[in-house]
């Protein structure tokens, strides 16, 4: 009889157990997970014309600063093709600390990078989490990481909506990119080689336009086999010959740059303030000369918001649909005045988040967003977090639709309550 009671026990135990198996995932609140602290653009500037213009100058430097001079470490090997044709990967080892933004096609900001912060310790240095090498190979899933003119672009993004560029090809007057100087250059778009338009415009032409640069100013080049490069200048020294000519072999830029080079060769240095060695992305506070520049066919251009101090366009975000609801949000589409780095949907069931994801703006998109990546099946291999609507249980829900843009601000965009 007991072993009749005891196999009873037994089986309505394992039949609990199975219903448990089987029934919607739980949704107990948790606590909210770790968030690096960004920086964001003040609603204020100074009043001085003057101090406007220095001011934006040090918002961008510091953007593309912080972007290549950050450390961090991967919590996990990080393997990944820059381009689809590769044949050599790039690994990132867990437990190197990195400075700067992995080299990528991504055309990513730091913003969206540190969204994979899951801790950062008493050196400074961020420990990234659940980033995956697809999330930085070469191809249409491609989202974190940068090249050399996402890290210029996306710092100019701090302060300015003014130009459309989305590459180096696209650093020019059409695409609403200003000249630093008085060289002389009517292309459009670049499709070949700058280097004859430094050469047709002459050494003491473009050297007085390298004289003029200033900080958060950029140098860029173009070459048909590579695409070109382009840097941010932070600072620059200029020297004269006994003639009164500008020195090229002693006059330099200081420059930050976005380049695979140094990841490639596993460049480091050993950082005495952490005591520990460094593995570097890119390049901080290089000396580039003069004749350098010429010779290879820089050109310094800038965007409009670091010339003229006239205020600054007011953020604004709106969404295509604000009357949607869970079943129409695939239908929608954010549009923001500034690039977007990303938006989040967060699901919330008595002021608690039960669930969370945020999906990463395009290159192609910038200042719109479909919400259809939070439904696309490719799309979800590279967000971060799950929006797992079937596993909610059945209640009273609130979604928030928030997005971060370029300046480092978060917008609500739309919210709406909805039952499960």
């Amino acid at each position: 009889m007991k072993r009749i009671i005891c196999l009873l026990l037994i089986c309505l135990l394992l039949g609990a157990c199975s219903k448990e198996a089987n029934a919607p995932a739980d949704t107990t609140p948790t606590e909210p997970p770790y968030e690096a602290q960004q920086p964001t653009l003040s609603p204020t500037e100074p009043e001085d014309p003057e101090q406007i213009l220095a001011y934006r100058r040090d918002v961008v430097e510091a953007e593309m600063r912080r972007c290549m001079s950050t450390l961090w470490t991967p919590a996990e090997d990080i393997t990944y093709l820059v381009k689809e044709t590769d044949e050599e990967p790039i690994t990132m080892v867990a437990g190197r600390i990195y400075q700067g933004l992995p080299y990528t096609h991504a055309s990513a900001s730091a913003y969206s990078f540190f969204t994979y912060a899951s801790s950062q310790d008493e050196d400074g240095v961020y420990t990234i989490s659940d980033l995956t090498g697809t999330s930085l190979a070469g191809g249409l899933l491609a989202r974190q990481g940068c090249d050399c003119a996402d890290t210029v672009l996306w710092a100019w993004g701090k302060v300015s909506n003014s130009f459309t560029s989305r590459y180096t090809a696209e650093l020019t007057e059409a695409y609403g990119i200003v000249k630093v100087g008085d060289y002389t250059c009517d292309i459009p778009k670049f499709s070949t080689t700058t280097k004859p338009i430094c050469k047709e415009n002459g050494e003491d032409v473009m050297f007085a336009a390298y004289a003029e640069m200033q900080k958060g100013d950029a140098l860029v080049l173009y070459t048909k086999a590579s695409g070109g490069h382009a840097v941010m200048v932070v600072d620059t020294l200029i020297k004269y010959t006994e003639d009164g000519k500008i020195d090229g072999d002693n006059s330099y830029a200081i420059i930050i740059e976005q380049q695979p080079a140094s990841q490639r060769e596993l460049a480091s240095y050993y950082n005495e303030e952490i005591q520990k060695t460094v593995y570097i992305c890119g390049a901080v506070d290089s000396y580039w000369t003069f004749n350098t520049l010429f010779s290879k066919g820089y050109m310094p251009v800038t965007c409009k918001e670091l010339v003229d101090p006239s205020p600054l366009d007011v953020e604004s975000v709106s969404f295509s649909h604000t009357d949607a609801t869970m079943d129409t949000l695939h239908q929608t589409s954010v549009n923001a005045s500034h690039r977007i780095a990303y938006v989040t949907i967060t699901i919330s069931k008595n002021d608690q988040v039960v669930q969370q994801a945020t999906a990463y703006g395009k290159e192609s998109s910038y200042r719109q967003f479909s919400m259809y990546a939070f439904f696309d099946p490719l799309e979800q291999e590279v967000m971060l977090g799950t929006l797992d609507l079937d596993s909610l249980k059945s209640g009273n829900y609130h979604c928030t639709i928030s997005c971060r843009l370029a300046t480092g601000n978060t917008h609500t965009v739309h919210e709406f309550d909805f039952k499960k």
